[in-house]
C-alpha cells in the first residue's frame, strides 16, 4: 500500500494511529460528558476532600 500510494510505511502508520484515536477517543469523551453534571452533588463530594 506505501508503495502504491508513494509514502512511507512510517507514514501510513501514523496516519492509521492518528485515525483511529480520533474515532474512538471522542466516543470515551462522550460516554463521560456529563458525569459530574448535577453541581450540588460535586460540590458536595469535593467538600468533603
Amino acid at each position: 500500500m506505501a508503495k502504491s500510494k508513494k509514502v512511507s510505511r512510517a507514514s501510513l502508520i501514523r496516519k492509521a494511529v492518528n485515525d483511529f484515536l480520533n474515532r474512538h477517543d471522542r466516543t470515551k469523551e462522550a460516554e463521560a460528558f456529563g458525569l459530574w453534571g448535577n453541581i450540588e452533588y460535586q460540590d458536595k463530594v469535593r467538600s468533603e476532600w
